[in-house]
Parts: C-alpha cells; sequence; structure tokens
C-alpha cells in the first residue's frame, strides 16, 4: 500500500460523463480515470504484461480490476506512481501523467505498483493486511520484496537502507505486539520514525528470510503468516 483510498464498495463505480450514467463492473476490467487519449494504448499494454506476470509467479487466478487515476495525490515522488490494494477485487493505481518523463514512468515505475498491490491482495486473501504492527510491516515487507524481485533493475526508494535502521527496528519489536500504533509515522513519517522505515524494516525481514530458504517461491512467501516470517528470518 503506498497512500489510502477513498473507495469501500464491493463494486467499483464509474461516471460516464456523456451519458451521465452509472455503470457497475463486475470484475476483471482495467479501467482508466482521466488519463490523457495518447498515452493509453502504451499504458493498457504495460498494465496488461504487467499483471500477466505478476498472476504467473504470485499464482493469482480470481477476476481483478485494476483502475489507474491520473492523480498527483498519494503518489511517491521519486516514481510518480503510488497504489493501493482493494481487498481482493481491485488494485487503484495513482498515475502523475504530468510527470516530464512519463512514458519511462509507465515502462519502469508502473510495473512495479502493480507488483506491489497485487502482492497484497494475494496476502489479503489468505492472511489479510494485518492488524499488529508486526503483521503490517510483514505485509508491506514482503510486497515491496516481490516488487523488488519482479522488477529487479529499479532502485525502490522505500527499501533503502535508513541510517540508524537497527536502533528503530529493536524499538518496532517492542510495538510489533500492539494493534494500536501510530500506522503514518511508521510508514510515512518525515524524522521521527524516518519516512518510509516501516516498508524499509518490513523488506528487510522478508530479505533476510528468504536468504535462510532461497528455494521458496514468492507465491509461497506471500501467503506465509507473519510470526513465521519474522521469526524464521531473525531465529
Amino acid at each position: 500500500m503506498r497512500g489510502e483510498s477513498r473507495f469501500s464498495p464491493r463494486y467499483i463505480f464509474l461516471e460516464h460523463k456523456s451519458q451521465n450514467t452509472m455503470r457497475s463492473c463486475r470484475g476483471g476490467s482495467t479501467h482508466y480515470i482521466a488519463v490523457p487519449r495518447r498515452l493509453l494504448r502504451r499504458l493498457d499494454t504495460d498494465v496488461t504484461l504487467a499483471l500477466q506476470r505478476g498472476r504467473r509467479v504470485l499464482r493469482w487466478k480470481r477476476k481483478l480490476d485494476i483502475v489507474v487515476f491520473n492523480t498527483r495525490e498519494s503518489t511517491v515522488r521519486a516514481t510518480h506512481t503510488g497504489g493501493y490494494g482493494l481487498s481482493t477485487i481491485a488494485i487503484l493505481i495513482y498515475l502523475d501523467c504530468s510527470a516530464r518523463d512519463i512514458r519511462s514512468v509507465i515502462a519502469r515505475w508502473l510495473p512495479a505498483a502493480i507488483h506491489h498491490e497485487l502482492a497484497h491482495i494475494v496476502r489479503n486473501a489468505e492472511r489479510g493486511y494485518g492488524e499488529t504492527l508486526l503483521e503490517t510491516m510483514v505485509s508491506e515487507g514482503v510486497a515491496s520484496y516481490a516488487e523488488h524481485v519482479l522488477n529487479p533493475p529499479l532502485r525502490i526508494p522505500y527499501t533503502q537502507k535508513i541510517k540508524g535502521e537497527d536502533r528503530w527496528l529493536r524499538q518496532a519489536q517492542r510495538e510489533f505486539p500492539k494493534r494500536r500504533y501510530d500506522h503514518s509515522a511508521w510508514y510515512f513519517g518525515t524524522d521521527r520514525p524516518p519516512r518510509w522505515i516501516g516498508y524499509r524494516l518490513g523488506y528487510r525481514i522478508a530479505e533476510q528470510f528468504m536468504r535462510r530458504y532461497p528455494g521458496m517461491q514468492l507465491a509461497e512467501l506471500v501467503r506465509l503468516p507473519a510470526k513465521k516470517v519474522y521469526q524464521r528470518a531473525m531465529g
């Protein structure tokens, strides 16, 4: 999850301005909101290819909507993208189409955003996103790890090393059992905790786990219980 969603219905509803009507989408479609027409063909091709690859690697066969919004809101500045996995029914992608290098963004960062959110979708179906700090940190960690493995050339901003991260890991360990914790601070903080420290620590846990179990497939990792991932990574 790289942003907060305002959507919570069972189906995604899209407005057809020309007819001023609403249509219910029953699953398995891709929708583009306010995306410039000149980008649609390239965008649709890259979305389709990214989703196909993610489905194959993560072993996901259920119907899934993808909704791509042209917006700067909820995007990561370095990538011009953001995303949200809506339960198990839809991936919401935020794409800043005003970016100067938008075609490069679509080719490089859009697939990464889709793979990150698809990992969440798969995990949501098996384990849910999580309620405790440990559970959410592992959820974000395995999603970020899947994003990295499926897009190896990219330097993902929120998985890079952070100065003093060992100290923040010890702090997180004290808060791991808590259901009432400051989610925004751990994942989107700017100073204390540092920005993206929750993503970084979760990624580190997932990475250490996979070093210990190099034969495990991504499809297995994203479905494992959080405690098992953490205990085996740190044990």
